[in-house]
């Protein structure tokens, strides 16, 4: 991995809202396919700042009415560990590039 590449997923990690985050209003069923799908209606954190996000609606939402996202369950466990494990993976490649 280049520098560039480092500080550019550095860069989207420090603009986006800080986590953990999770999914909220989700659940899994089956499609006419026979794939499982989930289906949530909101990707994000819990608390921004000192706010309870139940009083703020989706960062990842189609709507604040009604709204769904649908992806597979794996798809929307990923999404929701993503700013955990970036989090944690930065630190890891930081503390690496300075020792060496």
């Amino acid at each position: 991995m280049t520098d560039e590449q480092l500080l550019a997923i550095k860069g989207r990690f420090e603009r986006a809202t800080p986590g953990p985050w999770g999914l909220w209003d989700g659940y899994t069923e089956v499609s006419t396919k026979g794939k499982p799908v989930c289906q949530v209606e909101r990707i994000g954190p819990d608390v921004i700042g000192n706010e309870s996000v139940s009083i703020w609606y989706g960062l990842f939402s189609n709507s604040m009415i009604d709204s769904v996202i649908e992806g597979s369950a794996a798809d929307m466990e990923f999404v929701s560990h993503a700013w955990e494990d970036i989090a944690t993976l930065l630190a890891a490649l930081t503390e690496d590039k300075a020792q060496c």
